[in-house]
């Protein structure tokens, strides 16, 4: 059987995996897999809004990959627009990753899983969406060494305010 590459994914699959179309008695066949062109219409669809449109993620990952170049210890893919959208809507679907809040333009943090600084790779495999108060308690923690912090940190301002949070 024929195969071609999805322009999106880049992954090798069957023809009967693309959209055709016969012109002029030639059959043409898209350039994305069916699979990717529904996630584009689901992202087409969800960042009609104004606030999350494309130029907000290039500006987001031309940030992001402006700082990592310089960090990065081991490998550093630019990260691009496009992908830190898809990311966003579908495979975080719109929550933190830590702490499952929902997110918006306004309080979105992309964040490296693995820190730039304990060698983790900069690239879209390796990078998070998470909420600005998760990122500013996480700062260069990777997950495994920031979840005793965490539960430590709680303790510590229970203790500290475990008086005034009974009275309210």
């Amino acid at each position: 059987m024929d195969k071609k590459e999805c322009k999106h994914c880049s992954q090798i699959k069957l023809l009967s995996e693309f959209r055709s179309s016969i012109i002029r008695n030639k059959q043409y066949f898209r350039l994305e897999c069916k699979e990717c062109e529904k996630k584009m219409k689901r992202i087409k669809r969800l960042t009609n809004r104004k606030e999350l449109n494309l130029s907000f993620f290039r500006d987001r990952a031309s940030s992001l990959n402006s700082g990592a170049k310089s960090r990065a210890k081991r490998e550093y893919i630019k990260v691009t627009g496009e992908q830190l959208m898809e990311l966003f809507l579908t495979k975080e679907n719109s929550r933190c990753y830590i702490c499952n809040t929902s997110l918006n333009y306004e309080n979105l943090i992309f964040d490296h899983e693995i820190p730039l600084s304990s060698g983790g790779a900069h690239n879209i495999k390796n990078i998070r969406c998470c909420c600005q108060e998760c990122s500013s308690l996480k700062l260069d923690r990777d997950l495994q060494s920031f979840i005793p912090f965490l539960f430590d940190y709680c303790q510590r301002v229970e203790e500290k305010l475990g008086g005034v949070i009974n009275d309210l």
